[in-house]
């Protein structure tokens, strides 16, 4: 947990439904791009957790490889 006034980042992980929250995208295609991000080096998944995470320099690298950021 982050103390208060400490420097806010953004999480390191990500789940489809932050993607589409995020991007503002719909949910059918923020999961496609989540499946395409997590093709390469697979998806994370946390001791605890029922959920399946992206790492978002992943998520970021393919959107960067799409020509959608630079």
């Amino acid at each position: 947990m982050e103390a208060r006034g400490a420097n806010r980042r953004p999480a390191q992980l990500m789940t489809g439904q932050m993607l589409a929250d995020e991007l503002g995208l719909p949910e059918s295609l923020a999961a496609t791009i989540f499946q395409l991000a997590i093709r390469k080096r697979g998806p994370v998944h946390q001791a605890g957790f029922r959920r399946t995470f992206a790492r978002r320099a992943d998520v970021e690298r393919f959107f960067e490889g799409s020509g959608a950021l630079r």
